[in-house]
């Protein structure tokens, strides 16, 4: 676009369009659209017999980008307009009107840098909007602006996007942690070491420290009811700060933060509660000292830790112990020398105060002084029955770890001993159904829970008539009495298949039928006479008949015997 072809006529239209100052006027019976300047806009007058026309929020949109167009050809219009911009970025208007009304403060600070610079503020009020999309697309703006030096990470800047680091969104997140870690922190290594107590400060709303005063101007910008959102972004700056910015935060804690609520002179009034932003300072104060990250300000276990993975020449070995030592005898120092007053100190006021943050202190001492144990009686000479109580406190947390390893590892071979009945009723079931190889592999241990597993797995198999493929069958005249129908059942199909010389074969329908054509043969023989032919008839038909083994002849005649007598019988009382 040529400078040259924008009119004045061309920005009053749309600055009239952006603004949504659009009436309609109303002369006899002919309507017309008149616009309005801006600034006769915010003192909300219409022309004389006008209506107002209610533009949609795209549209307007629409014009902020054609006009932010035209100021980036005409630097006048700028300066005019730019002030226009940063004003329709208050949260009442749509948020496509604030998105692009965003973007065209971002292309007028790439040219015109010490025009937008004073804005900057302006433009991170909307990391605390309820939109998310607004949220990142103001984050990325500026971390383009800061990635290329247009504007640099200070004051209440680097307190806002710090901000970010928290974001419920974790998009926002993720962005804010990538632009510190990969842009910022690679320009600036010790940009969090040197802002700690400002960022502690601000993130509660606390301004009673003096030389700290990053919350003037921050306030909605405060963490003070959100303690997990803190811990959150003081563990990412101190996950990327080295031993040497740890030891002075540490110093800084204690010399600067602590010490305040104890110095003779100015001390500061000790918080009466953990709602109030003193209290609340106080508490993050005392438990970053003794979170795991601020671990290496106390121990050489964390050197320690890292030298095992490394193959070391004994020599090697040897001048690291050394410098291990030499190490825990300078921090030893340090404590006794710098951070141990301040503490005792601090104690003192609280018991006398009985201060809520007490059990707090106690806490951050127990931990300071672990690695220190052996040496309490002669770090806390001035106050031996401190000393005293610290050692009973981590005697007692020691024996209480050690009997929670002893419960754990006694409920757990609890455990696996229950789960390994279970997987040996289960396998039970298994070899029930079919699957023997597995049951006694998996649950082998089945006889040692018991009788009652077995019994009721056989009686379970009863019920559902499965059959055990995977064992002998049962002996029918043995012990075991209460055998599977299904058992049974092919117990009987053997037999039946090959008879036994003391078991009578079963009758069958064919042999029924025989002997019952024989018997009619022969009493019609009888009756024409034929005495002899009948009694052949009768022994044939005993012979098909169902015979008994001599065995049990006293018990039962066999068919063919008794009707061999009753034709006797009968040829004798014919005759």
């Amino acid at each position: 676009l040529d400078g040259s072809c924008i009119s004045d006529g061309l920005v009053t239209q749309l600055k009239t369009l952006a603004t949504n100052t659009v009436h309609r006027q109303r002369s006899g019976k002919r309507t017309s659209i008149s616009s309005v300047e801006s600034d006769q806009t915010c003192s909300n007058k219409s022309p004389e017999g006008g209506d107002r026309v209610e533009l949609s929020a795209p549209l307007r949109a629409i014009a902020f980008a054609a006009l932010g167009r035209c100021c980036l050809r005409k630097e006048t219009l700028a300066k005019k307009s730019v002030e226009l911009f940063v004003l329709y970025l208050n949260p009442n208007e749509s948020v496509v009107v604030r998105n692009n009304v965003l973007l065209v403060l971002g292309d007028l600070c790439v040219h015109y840098t010490s025009l937008v610079d004073r804005f900057v503020p302006s433009m991170t009020e909307l990391f605390r909007d309820k939109n998310e999309l607004l949220r990142k697309q103001s984050a990325m703006i500026v971390a383009s602006l800061l990635s290329e030096d247009f504007i640099k990470i200070r004051g209440s800047i680097l307190l806002r996007f710090l901000y970010l680091l928290s974001d419920p969104a974790a998009s926002v997140r993720h962005f804010a942690e990538c632009v510190f870690a990969r842009i910022l922190h690679q320009r600036n290594a010790a940009i969090f070491a040197q802002n700690f107590l400002d960022v502690l400060c601000a993130l509660n709303g606390w301004s009673g420290l003096s030389g700290f005063r990053a919350v003037e101007g921050n306030e909605e910008f405060s963490l003070l009811n959100s303690p997990l959102r803190r811990s959150v972004i003081y563990r990412f700056m101190l996950s990327l700060m080295t031993s040497d910015q740890k030891f002075n935060v540490c110093a800084q804690l204690v010399t600067t933060l602590l010490a305040a609520f104890v110095d003779a002179e100015d001390a500061q009034p000790l918080p009466t509660n953990t709602a109030e932003p003193a209290g609340q300072t106080l508490s993050d104060g005392l438990k970053i000292l003794c979170c795991k990250e601020m671990r290496i300000c106390f121990s050489t276990n964390k050197s320690a830790l890292e030298d095992d993975d490394v193959d070391v020449v004994p020599d090697d070995k040897n001048a690291a112990d050394a410098a291990r030592g030499v190490l825990s005898g300078m921090l030893k120092k340090n404590m006794v020398d710098n951070i141990l007053p301040v503490l005792v100190q601090l104690k003192g006021v609280m018991e006398t105060q009985h201060s809520p943050f007490l059990k707090t202190l106690r806490h951050c001492l127990r931990e300071v002084l672990r690695d220190f144990k052996d040496d309490l009686q002669a770090m806390l000479s001035g106050d031996p029955q401190l000393a005293s109580e610290i050692a009973y406190d981590l005697q007692q947390e020691e024996h209480s770890g050690t009997a929670a390893v002893r419960q754990s590892g006694t409920g757990s071979g609890t455990a696996v001993v229950e789960t390994g009945s279970s997987a040996a009723a289960s396998g039970s079931s298994f070899t029930s159904a079919g699957g023997g190889a597995l049951a006694s592999k998996e649950g082998g241990s089945a006889a040692s829970t018991g009788p009652g597993a077995p019994a009721a797995g056989k009686r379970q198999n009863q019920k559902r008539g499965l059959l055990e493929v995977n064992r002998p069958l049962p002996k029918i005249g043995g012990h075991s009495r209460r055998v599977s129908l299904a058992t049974l059942m092919k117990s009987h199909s053997t037999l039946t298949a090959t008879p036994h010389k003391d078991v009578d074969p079963p009758d069958t329908p064919c042999s029924e039928a025989g002997s019952a054509a024989q018997l009619r043969k022969r009493r019609r023989r009888l009756a024409d006479g034929n005495v002899e032919k009948a009694a052949s008839d009768g022994e044939k038909a005993g012979q098909s008949g169902p015979s008994k083994p001599a065995a049990n002849t006293t018990k039962r005649r066999a068919p063919a015997s008794s009707v061999m007598a009753h034709l006797r019988k009968t040829a004798s009382g014919g005759a």
